[in-house]
């Protein structure tokens, strides 16, 4: 669970307009990790990487940062950059107690947040490959005559480089004892160093000094696509560590990898795998050679949750347990028919957890436990989340009658109670809100939807309360841009548009009026009053900065509460945010799941933006405009684009609007379509710079307006036409009668829109009385047809400006021109 924040430490004050290099991004850093107890520099290569005011790490704040400075131009493939300011070196303190795995951070500019990037953080000393870059191509540690010598306990940071016969190979060696364990992991695919999925995977094998393979692996299902090997040594010798590609990339390019070597466990899974808060929990390790001790005794840390569990101290990537509070039940074979269901105690009372192995082929476990008519409860498995190979498939029947059993099989975000778990394997582990139509006993039935099973086929079920809430994350703005803006920036003195998006937690019951709050935001941020219904889904809102705000970064909770104080005390609230690394066209391939958003304050933008509200209010299927004035700062000529980015339902903003230099004002139009709904609105517009990258949000600076009051009504007028025709080269009257919906003070003249090719309107009408009529003219090559969808256009005259409606629409038939007598 991510949960720490890491304040952020500045350097000195940056030059005055620095921030106008817009959101740094980091396209490739190096190395992609490190150990614990030690400092690291990084060197970052990306855009609008200058003035590094700092780092902000999302899950720790046992990494601090130390310095920033300008690094040689070159990037990783030792090429000539152009731009300096697109290299930098970052350095890190890593605690000795700082938790290993995958760390995310984000390095902060004067311009604000960087994208995520992932610092893996291991317990074993870290070197380089020492393969000469000169010899590179002659794939210098490429057989076991060339290997580098590494000392078992370590971690190499390498590269597999792509040569004119295909992708090297890099070979190690080390010495081992007989019987001596040797544990082999690489860290690749989720090392997420490039943003594009090329299709690599790693192969790992182990050979004695012969060339004999002892053992290989590619892809494990604890680590998604990276692989690892164990093994013993059968005599005292050398041993030879091959890395290589089972799949290649795609595209020429390096491969950074992490090769950890030793003597440590590396349990493909843990039984069983969670157990109560603070408790000393018995456990197996499987998957390990024979003769290799595979008993361990642990005490669980006292927050409910997930505990990344490391075997031994070199144990490079953790196996995950679940810690919840109640009864914790080992299955007891035979249990894999009803009438032999592993029992749950009696008495025992939600939450509790049942744990199980589907131990070979078609194998299915069953438990019995106790219920009462109408107790909500939420039944999630744990499978592929914790990295065990079990597609899991559950069923929960009264006891006695299987037929009438309730499945359950992969499971939607909605079950998980998370926003875009599309590719997080989760999602392949079974979730239900259940209710019990009866007091009485129940079986809960686990199976492999594939009918597989095996030693390592590891489960728990947790049962728990459902709790009534609401939970929120914060939306994309562009489904185009997924990698873009999934933090927020505000400038100084300015303000951030976004949209929350909200839905119940699994099998919740939400209703009444909610608000938006936050919790950890900077000083000098202030989040403005964001009030909806519990049935909405998308929730605008508007961030302010101060002028006097520090520059400084945190990471924030946006919750849904209740309005009412009482309600808001009981109510659960959680905010989760699916994060994308690695792509496949707009579609994430890695992400990583955080519950809170980045959030950094900026120095001022070098522009600004006002709206003023309209005068008069939009109709149904009607438009008007909002006179938007942009403030540039001197010396800032780009161009300006002009976005609505967080427009309630059927409204719509004005596509493709600019400023250049020297424009400061424009009428940007705003259409209402009939599925609208009629309400009072607060609409904040965006402004930003032409230059910078959309997709990836590199070099983009943002400023949104103060919000401005926005009116929806129902139409002023509905219209209907009498059919109509009119002969080439001709004249006719298209009449419709007006129906008034609603009065109105100004002027209102109707026109007609959509008329087919060839004919024309003679002028717009002016409107009095129920009757409107239009003098039409035809061409003489007017396009002969029936034609639906004439629209009528009405513009009622107001003082700020003219509010147009679309009042209803006609059909007309144009006729061919008749000979002459």
């Amino acid at each position: 669970r991510l949960e720490a924040c890491v304040p952020l430490l500045l350097l000195l004050a940056a030059p005055a307009l620095a921030g106008d290099a817009g959101a740094p991004r980091v396209t490739f850093f190096s190395p992609r990790g490190w150990h614990t107890g030690a400092q690291v520099e990084l060197k970052c290569s990306g855009t609008a990487l200058k003035d590094i005011r700092g780092a902000l790490f999302l899950d720790t704040d046992k990494i601090k940062f130390v310095r920033a400075a300008d690094a040689s131009p070159d990037n990783e493939r030792g090429q000539r950059r152009g731009d300096v300011n697109s290299t930098v070196a970052v350095t890190f303190d890593i605690a000795p107690d700082c938790p290993r795995g995958q760390r995310a951070f984000r390095l902060q500019t004067a311009g604000g947040l960087s994208d995520v990037q992932l610092l893996h953080i291991g317990g074993l000393p870290t070197v380089s490959e020492i393969e000469n870059p000169e010899k590179q191509r002659e794939d210098a540690n490429g057989s076991a005559a060339g290997a580098e010598p590494i000392n078992p306990g370590s971690t190499v940071n390498g590269l597999l480089v792509t040569l004119p016969n295909g992708i090297e190979q890099d070979w190690f060696r080390l010495d081992a004892k007989k019987g001596g364990l040797i544990s082999v992991e690489a860290e690749c695919s989720r090392l997420c160093a490039f943003e594009r999925e090329d299709g690599f995977e790693a192969q790992l094998t182990v050979l004695d000094a012969a060339g004999h393979t002892l053992a290989t692996a590619g892809a494990q299902p604890l680590l998604l696509i990276d692989p690892f090997v164990a093994t013993t040594a059968p005599a005292d010798g050398t041993y030879y560590i091959r890395m290589s590609a089972a799949l290649p990339p795609e595209n020429n390019r390096r491969v950074p990898y992490r090769l950890h070597a030793g003597p440590f466990r590396r349990p493909s899974a843990v039984y069983p795998a969670g157990g109560n808060p603070g408790e000393k929990l018995a456990v197996r390790l499987l998957g390990l050679p024979p003769g290799v001790p595979d008993k361990k005794e642990i005490t669980l840390p006292a927050q409910e949750g997930v505990f990344a569990f490391h075997a031994d101290s070199g144990t490079p990537t953790a196996n995950p347990l679940r810690i919840l509070p109640g009864a914790n039940v080992l299955e007891a074979e035979p249990n894999d028919e009803p009438d032999k269901a592993t029992p749950v105690a009696a008495g025992s009372a939600i939450p509790f957890a049942v744990n199980g192995i589907l131990q070979k082929d078609g194998d299915a476990d069953c438990f019995r436990f106790a219920a009462k008519k109408g107790e909500r409860v939420n039944i999630r498995l744990h499978a592929q989340s914790l990295g065990t190979p079990l597609d899991a498939r559950f069923t929960v029947a009264k006891a006695g009658a299987p037929s009438k059993a309730e499945r359950s099989d992969d499971s939607n975000d909605d079950a998980l109670g998370v926003f875009d778990a599309q590719t997080t394997r989760e999602r392949l582990d079974p979730s239900d809100t259940w209710s019990a139509p009866e007091d009485g006993d129940y079986i809960l039935t686990v199976t492999d939807v594939r009918g597989m099973g095996g030693a390592h086929f590891v489960y728990r079920v947790e049962f728990t309360a459902v709790r009534d809430g609401l939970v929120t994350t914060l939306l994309p703005l562009d489904n185009n841009a997924r990698l873009a803006r999934n933090s927020i920036n505000i400038g100084q003195g300015s303000y951030a548009s976004f949209v929350i998006g909200t839905k119940p937690l699994p099998g919740a019951d939400v209703s009444g009026e909610h608000q938006i709050i936050a919790r950890g935001l900077p000083a000098g941020v202030t989040l403005l009053p964001a009030k909806f219904k519990a049935s909405d889904r998308r929730v605008p809102i508007v961030l302010q900065a101060a002028a006097d705000a520090p520059v400084a970064a945190a990471n924030v909770q946006l919750l849904a509460v209740p309005v009412d104080a009482g309600q808001a005390k009981t109510a659960a609230a959680r905010f989760n945010q699916a994060v994308p690394l690695v792509t496949l066209g707009n579609d994430p391939v890695w992400q990583i799941m955080l519950d809170s958003v980045s959030l950094a304050v900026a120095e001022a933008p070098p522009f600004t933006l006002a709206a003023a509200a309209p005068g008069a209010p939009i109709s149904k299927n009607g438009e008007t405009t909002v006179e938007l004035t942009l403030t540039r700062r001197a010396g800032f000529t780009e161009p300006v684009e002009i976005l609505l980015e967080q427009p309630p339902r059927g409204l719509t903003g004005q596509q493709g609007v600019a400023l250049r230099d020297g424009e400061t004002k424009v009428q940007f139009r705003l259409a209402a379509d009939g599925n609208a709904e009629p309400g009072k609105y607060e609409l904040a517009f965006t402004a930003r710079n032409k230059a910078g990258d959309n997709r990836t949000g590199g070099g983009k600076i943002y400023a949104a307006s103060p919000p401005v009051p926005v009116e929806i009504g129902d139409p002023w007028f509905r219209v209907k036409f009498t059919r109509t025709k009119i002969e080439q080269g001709k004249s006719a009257t298209f009449t419709a009668s007006i129906e008034r919906l609603r009065e109105v003070s100004g002027k209102a003249t109707a026109t007609l829109l959509r008329l087919p090719r060839g004919l024309s309107l003679a002028k717009p009408v002016e409107l009095s009385g129920d009757k409107v009529e239009f003098q039409i003219n035809a061409a003489r090559d007017a396009l002969v047809g029936s034609y639906n969808g004439v629209a009528c256009e009405i513009t009622v005259a107001s003082d700020d400006a003219p509010v147009k409606q679309i009042a209803g629409y006609g059909a007309l038939r144009v006729d061919p021109a008749r000979k002459a007598e």
